[in-house]
């Protein structure tokens, strides 16, 4: 049997059901092995949020697994960065108590209020990231976790350059300075550091903010029983 050249049909909703229950099964199974300390299982989460939450445009173009699902436009999504100044980024942190050189997800925290909630497209281009050469907000953040750096596709070159500066070094004020860790002071004196305790940088905000973005979701999709 021949089939016709661009052969297409729609998926049926037994079909997209079955997948959705898939997807957010294989969200939570990665989410669990992360809490328990494969912390490389923030790769699969990428590929898991890209599939649920990404429209790609074009020819080929594939609509979200949720937007698919007509669920998408029913969910609020908790909006949990952390925009006062204080050392750390807005979706991770440092807690000197469990290391001194790893960025660890919020998760709630120690909250007094309810988290604002927004919807789908808000949240999707909120800023996680104000580096000036090269900002984020969590679609960037996701695609380049996903589509260059593991989460599906492991590239021959770095392509985005406040991802690979997130990843290296973390917060905005952290430089390296004499092979280790130090911060930029504000009114352009030296560094404060290097700090001799630091043998190498912060390490895994990348992977600690994408343990972030999977906890939204995944209690945006608790919010709409699923």
């Amino acid at each position: 049997m021949t089939l016709p050249q661009g052969w297409s049909r729609p998926r049926t909703d037994d079909e997209l059901r079955a997948a959705l229950q898939r997807q957010v099964g294989h969200l939570r199974r990665s989410a669990k092995a992360y809490d328990e300390g494969f912390v490389e299982e923030a790769e699969r989460l990428a590929s898991c949020v890209y599939i649920l939450l990404h429209h790609s445009s074009g020819k080929r173009g594939n609509k979200a697994l949720l937007q698919s699902s007509g669920l998408l436009g029913q969910m609020r999504f908790p909006d949990s960065r952390v925009t006062t100044y204080r050392a750390g980024l807005p979706l991770c942190f440092i807690d000197p108590a469990k290391s001194e050189t790893e960025y660890l997800p919020r998760f709630e925290e120690k909250r007094t209020e309810p988290l604002p909630l927004v919807g789908f497209q808000e949240w999707w281009a909120q800023s996680i990231y104000k580096w000036a050469p090269s900002p984020l907000d969590r679609k960037d953040f996701v695609l380049a976790l996903r589509d260059n750096d593991g989460g599906g596709h492991v590239g021959a070159f770095a392509k985005v350059l406040g991802y690979e500066r997130y990843k290296a070094l973390g917060m905005p004020t952290l430089i390296l300075h004499e092979g280790k860790t130090a911060v930029r002071m504000r009114n352009g004196g030296p560094p404060l550091g290097p700090f001799e305790s630091f043998n190498t940088p912060f390490k895994n905000a990348h992977w600690a903010s994408m343990r972030q973005i999977a906890w939204e979701l995944n209690e945006a999709l608790g919010s709409i029983g699923l």
